[in-house]
């Protein structure tokens, strides 16, 4: 095969320079990954520089869970508000049951003797 047949001589190219050190920390993190140094670099590189296109379906994702939480923290308050007040309900009629039994005689008023620790 020639030099002009493969496809990476089909792609982009840079030539760049590295400061002192850095080569044997991408070989180093290379070797770690199992991968080559070209191979570590476009990692490093892609991790910085995403391409959104491809990421579309992740934004979507996130889009559609952003909605659901919103979604559902509606829904928890729309529930907080009906128990709030089902419970203010309750506590209204049980004060007033207590208010008309006291007016029937049938509860007396706390004995403050009682009450006192």
């Amino acid at each position: 095969m020639a030099r002009g047949d493969y496809p990476s001589s089909k792609q982009d190219q840079y030539v760049l320079r590295f400061p002192t050190g850095m080569r044997d920390r991408i070989k180093a993190a290379a070797e770690r990954n199992g991968r080559s140094m070209n191979a570590e670099i476009v990692a490093t590189l892609e991790g910085a520089y995403p391409d959104l296109v491809d990421r579309h379906d992740e934004f979507v994702f996130f889009d559609t869970l952003n909605d659901l939480q919103r979604d559902l923290i509606q829904r928890i308050e729309y529930l907080r508000q009906i128990r709030l007040r089902e419970f203010r309900n309750e506590a209204s009629s049980e004060f007033l049951e207590a208010w008309a039994d006291r007016l029937n005689g049938t509860l007396k008023p706390a004995d403050p003797k009682e009450t006192k620790s």
